[in-house]
C-alpha cells in the first residue's frame, strides 16, 4: 500500500512542483495533505466517485419515528451524505422495503403518529448529525437495515497508509497533481490534467449501477401491464 506521503510526493513531482528525486518539505507535504483530504471530501459527495453502497442494522424503538444520524447520535456512525433507496425493515424474519421520500412529501402527511411497519423513510441531511424519519412509526420491536453511499475515509496523518479499490490511487495521485500546481503557480503537463479525467472517468464507469425504472402501479390499469404507443 502506498502512504499519504508518497501520494503526496508523487503528485507533487507530476505537476513540476518538484523535481525527480526531491521531497517535500514538512509544511509542503502538510498543504498536500490539506489538499488530498479535500479532494477525498468533495469525492464523496459525487454518487459515482464512491464504490459500494454500506448496510449496517439498528434497532428501532417502538413508538418512536426520528432519529439521529452519525457519531455519537441514536444511529452511531459515519453521518451518511445520502441514504439508498435499498434499506428495508426486519420484522420477525420478514423483510419489507422502504422507500425514500422528501420533506415535501412527509409534509403532506395529515397524521404522522400513526404505527405500524414503516414503509417510508425521509433522510435529513443535517450537520453535524443527520437525521432520520419514519413512517409509519415502528409499532414494536424491529431492525433497520440502512443503505447508504460510502464515505470515503480521509487520510489522518502523513504515515497513512491508503487503501482503496483498483484504480483509485491512479486517479488521486493525477488529480492531486493538478489541484496543488496553481498554489504554487507552476502549470503542470496537458497530459497530467488529461489523465486525471480519464482515470476519474474510469471510476464512475467502475462504480455505475443498474437502475430500475419505477412509476405509480394505478397507472398499469386492470391489467398488469403498460404498454406505451410508439406511434408507428
Amino acid at each position: 500500500m502506498t502512504s499519504a506521503l508518497d501520494l503526496i510526493t508523487s503528485s507533487m513531482r507530476l505537476a513540476t512542483i518538484l523535481a525527480s528525486g526531491e521531497t517535500p518539505t514538512a509544511d509542503e507535504a502538510i498543504d498536500g495533505l490539506k489538499s488530498l483530504n479535500d479532494i477525498l471530501e468533495n469525492w464523496s459527495l459525487e454518487r459515482l466517485s464512491v464504490w459500494q453502497v454500506e448496510n449496517q442494522v439498528f434497532a428501532l424503538t417502538p413508538g418512536q419515528a426520528s432519529y439521529t444520524v452519525g457519531p455519537a447520535g441514536d444511529f452511531n456512525m459515519t453521518r451518511p451524505v445520502r441514504v439508498s433507496a435499498t434499506s428495508f425493515v426486519r420484522v420477525s424474519g420478514a423483510d419489507f422495503p422502504v422507500e425514500q421520500w422528501g420533506q415535501g412529501e412527509y409534509d403532506q402527511v395529515a397524521v404522522k403518529d400513526i404505527g405500524g411497519i414503516p414503509q417510508r423513510l425521509l433522510y435529513l441531511n443535517t450537520y453535524p448529525l443527520g437525521g432520520i424519519t419514519l413512517y409509519p412509526q415502528p409499532s414494536q420491536a424491529m431492525d433497520l437495515h440502512l443503505s447508504f453511499d460510502r464515505v470515503l475515509t480521509f487520510p489522518v496523518t502523513l504515515a497513512t497508509q491508503l487503501a482503496f479499490p483498483p484504480g483509485y490511487e491512479k486517479a488521486l495521485r493525477f488529480t492531486l497533481a493538478t489541484n496543488l500546481a496553481p498554489e504554487y503557480g507552476v502549470t503542470p503537463p496537458h497530459s497530467v490534467g488529461a489523465i486525471a479525467a480519464s482515470s476519474k472517468g474510469d471510476l464512475k464507469r467502475a462504480n455505475k449501477v443498474r437502475v430500475l425504472s419505477a412509476y405509480d402501479q394505478t397507472l398499469q390499469g386492470n391489467s398488469g401491464f403498460a404498454y406505451w404507443q410508439r406511434g408507428y
